[in-house]
């Protein structure tokens, strides 16, 4: 049985290593860089350097394969940490991509025209604004209230008495719901931007599904 030989060469030229090449080797001519730095080909790449990249020719010099160096663990999980994140990418897209067409399933079954959107966002801004009005009587009343116990209390100090504890626990309580109910405006307030913005946005879609962009509802004030 005819033993394994390898051979090998230091390539200081391709065409003077072809014309040497043994007729005995039947397989291509593998090249590499050694720990030197120096181009060696034979027909088998040694067990150092078969983890770093190599190119095959054939016995007429023409590449017939390039492979890469082995990658490395960092390498290797950087690509896999890619992956996962391509994935996930991809599951959020088609998340958003359900909702959105649920969305204008809703939108379509709701409304018939763009008058009918601008009469559904009138009746909720007009919802919104009619609470504010109530509660902004109702600060009105706090107020007159507060300042009555607050001229009782300053009445009370010109003639060198304290008010009682009774009475100051009325003004903090007066002011406290006071605060809170301000602090309500402001929130219905926010949810009133909210219902123009989303009504815009509404909008848009619907004239795009409609392929309509012609009408330009009037703003709600």
């Amino acid at each position: 049985m005819k033993s394994f030989r390898t051979c090998t060469f230091v390539a200081t030229g391709l065409t003077a290593l072809l014309v040497g090449w043994p007729t005995w080797v039947a397989g291509g001519i593998k090249c590499w860089t050694n720990s030197e730095g120096l181009r060696e080909c034979g027909n088998v790449v040694p067990p150092e350097y078969a983890q770093k990249s190599h190119r095959e020719l054939n016995q007429q010099g023409i590449l017939i394969e390039q492979t890469a160096r082995a990658k490395t663990q960092e390498e290797l999980h950087r690509e896999q940490d890619e992956k996962r994140k391509h994935a996930a990418e991809n599951v959020e897209r088609a998340r958003i991509a359900q909702e959105q067409a649920r969305r204008d399933r809703v939108l379509l079954h709701t409304f018939t025209t763009e008058e009918d959107m601008v009469l559904a966002r009138d009746g909720k801004l007009q919802t919104i604004e009619a609470r504010v009005r109530h509660v902004e009587g109702r600060i009105g009343k706090l107020d007159q209230s507060l300042e009555s116990r607050r001229t009782r209390t300053a009445l009370l100090e010109r003639r060198g008495s304290i008010a009682p504890k009774e009475l100051q626990k009325e003004i903090l309580d007066i002011e406290r719901e006071i605060s809170d109910n301000r602090g309500l405006i402001e929130l219905w307030r926010a949810e009133q931007e909210g219902v123009r913005a989303s009504f815009e946005a509404d909008l848009r879609r619907f004239q795009q599904l409609k392929g309509n962009g012609q009408l330009e509802p009037e703003r709600a004030r």
